[in-house]
C-alpha cells in the first residue's frame, strides 16, 4: 500500500479516510460512510456470499427461482453440478434429512459456519461420530454444517490439492466483477482416505503448518497454474482418453467462471450497495478423479500472506491490481464514464458487468453509467 502512495491511519476507526482496507467489517463505521467520497473494500453484507449457510441458502434459494423465472445471464449449470451434498445439522428438518440418507462407510466433513482455516472441522465416518456434530450444533448457536466428503479427488503426486482463485467485486454500482487465476494448495502428506490427520485432508496454510517438516518443504504447498497446466498435460491427459491438451486453460478454467458467476449471481440482488464499496474474495475448487469441479467454500479477506516463494510473486500483484482497479472505477462513477475498457487490467478478466443505472443526484451527477463487473484474477 506504501508503494501506491497510501499511508496508514494512525486511528484504524478514523471516519475521515479516502480509501480503506480492513481485515474486518467491523473496522468500518457503516453509518458514518460517506457514499461516493470514500472506498472501503468490504460489502457490509458479504455474509450472504461468504459464510457458508449463506451460501447454501442462498445457491439453492436462486436455483428454485431461476428454474421459475430463467435468468439469461446465468449460466446453464445446476449446484449438483458443483455443491457437494450439504446439510443444515442445526436445521431439524434438514438433520432429519441426513439422518435417513446417512449410510454406515460412508465419509463427510462437519464444519462451523463462520469459521474459516480449517477451525472446527472434522470427519464424519458413522453413526456415532455424527452425534458430535449434532451436540455442538445445539451448543454452538451460530450454526454447522455436515458435507459430503469427495472421497477421490485428483492427486498430484499422490497428494490431496485444490484451487484458490480470486473474484473482485470492483463495483457495486454499476456491478463489475472480475476473476483471477490464484495457485494450486497442496498437502505435503500423502492422501489416505482413513487417516485422521487433518493435514492430509485440508490444503490451507493454518493447517499444513502443522506438519513438522513444513519449514523446509512449504514451497511444496503452492504451485503455479502454469505448473499445474504441465503436470496436468504429463499425466492426466496422457493417460485418460477423451482429455485435451492444456485442460487447465481450456475447460477447467471456464467451469470455475461459469460456477463463479452463478455463485454471485445468487447474492447480487441481496448485497448492499454503495458507491464505494468493492471486495475480494477467494474461491476454493476441488477436482474429483472424473475431472468434476466441484466449489468448495467462498472466502472474505482471503489469505494475502506470503510465506512460500510464488505467493512473494503473486500476492502483491494481486492487492495491487485489486486496488488501482477500485479506484479507476470509483473515479468513473464520479465522472459518469464507462467502466470499461480498464486502464489498470492486467490479470483479471470480466466475469459480469450491469447494464446501465440511474442512480439519486450524488456530487452533482444525476446518472452514473453503471454495472456491477466481476472480475475472476489469473495469474
Amino acid at each position: 500500500m506504501r508503494e501506491l502512495g497510501w499511508l496508514p491511519l494512525a486511528d484504524k476507526y478514523a471516519l475521515n479516510f479516502k480509501m480503506k482496507w480492513v481485515e474486518s467489517r467491523l473496522s468500518v463505521n457503516y453509518d458514518k460512510f460517506r457514499e461516493g467520497e470514500q472506498l472501503v473494500n468490504r460489502i457490509p453484507n458479504c455474509y450472504m456470499l461468504t459464510n457458508k449457510l449463506g451460501l447454501l441458502v442462498n445457491l439453492n434459494k436462486y436455483q428454485i427461482d431461476s428454474q421459475a423465472r430463467p435468468n439469461p445471464e446465468c449460466p446453464k449449470i445446476k449446484l449438483v453440478d458443483f455443491l457437494p451434498e450439504t446439510y443444515r445439522i442445526d436445521d431439524n428438518k434438514d438433520r432429519l434429512f441426513f439422518v435417513n440418507r446417512f449410510k454406515a462407510g460412508e465419509l463427510w466433513i462437519s464444519k462451523p459456519i463462520g469459521l474459516n482455516q480449517g477451525r472446527g472441522i472434522y470427519l464424519v465416518r458413522d453413526a456415532e461420530m455424527y452425534r458430535e456434530p449434532f451436540a455442538e450444533a445445539e451448543r454452538d448457536k451460530s450454526g454447522r454444517l455436515i458435507q459430503k466428503y469427495i472421497t477421490n479427488p485428483l492427486l498430484i503426486e499422490g497428494r490431496k490439492f485444490d484451487i484458490r482463485v480470486y473474484m473482485l467485486v470492483a463495483c457495486m454500482k454499476p456491478h463489475l466483477v472480475l476473476f483471477r487465476k490464484g495457485y494450486i494448495r497442496l498437502c505435503l502428506n500423502k492422501y489416505d482416505e482413513a487417516a485422521e490427520d487433518l493435514t492430509v485432508h485440508l490444503t490451507n496454510q493454518f493447517i499444513q503448518r502443522k506438519c513438522p517438516f513444513y519449514e523446509v518443504c512449504k514451497n511444496e504447498t503452492i504451485w503455479s497454474f502454469d505448473k499445474f497446466n504441465d503436470y496436468i498435460n504429463k499425466t492426466v491427459v496422457a493417460n485418460k482418453g477423451g482429455v485435451e491438451i492444456d485442460w487447465v486453460y481450456k475447460t477447467l478454467w471456464t467451469k470455475m467462471k461459469n460456477i463463479a458467476l452463478f455463485t454471485y449471481l445468487s447474492v447480487k440482488e441481496k448485497l448492499q450497495a454503495k458507491i464505494g464499496y468493492f471486495d475480494l474474495y477467494g474461491l476454493d475448487f476441488l477436482i474429483d478423479n472424473d475431472l468434476k469441479v466441484w466449489l468448495l467454500e467462498v472466502n472474505v479477506n482471503p489469505c494475502l500472506a506470503t510465506n512460500c516463494d510464488y505467493l512473494k510473486l503473486i500476492i502483491p500483484e494481486i492487492v495491487h491490481e485489486t486496488i488501482s482497479i477500485a479506484l479507476e472505477c470509483f473515479e468513473k462513477v464520479r465522472e459518469r464514464s464507462p467502466l470499461l475498457p480498464l486502464m489498470n487490467l492486467k490479470s483479471f478478466e470480466v466475469l459480469y458487468h450491469q447494464p446501465t443505472l440511474v442512480f439519486p443526484v450524488l456530487f452533482d451527477v444525476l446518472s452514473v453509467n453503471v454495472g456491477r463487473v466481476v472480475l475472476f484474477l489469473n495469474s
